[in-house]
């Protein structure tokens, strides 16, 4: 059965979130959750240009999209140069619950 371009990005995305969510603990004091993927990958190059995903580019625009109910999955790229901590404090203090996809080095 041949497919389309479309439909092999389409299922190369599913895999990349099913990846990211297998790996995705829950926060310590809060209800969302966090995959980390190393940057660069092919995962996470799929999931920054998914139209399902909102990236925060700073600490700042993190906080502002945790504040966004219709917002589910937040991609955090390396470049915003957001720590451990920085997540932490401000998942804690959302009462949204989302899937969080974090591009860093550390595994």
């Amino acid at each position: 059965m041949p497919v389309n371009a479309q439909q092999a990005k389409d299922i190369l995305e599913t895999l990349a979130f099913q990846h990211a969510a297998e790996g995705a603990q829950q926060g310590r004091q809060h209800f969302s959750r966090l995959a980390r993927l190393p940057a660069g990958s092919w995962q996470a190059d799929l999931i920054r240009q998914s139209e399902d995903v909102h990236t925060a580019d700073s600490p700042e625009s993190f906080r502002a999209a945790m504040g966004l109910p219709d917002v589910a999955v937040i991609f955090l790229p390396q470049s915003a140069f957001i720590t451990g901590q920085i997540i932490e404090r401000i998942c804690s203090e959302s009462p949204l619950s989302k899937m969080i996809i974090w591009e860093t080095d550390a595994a």
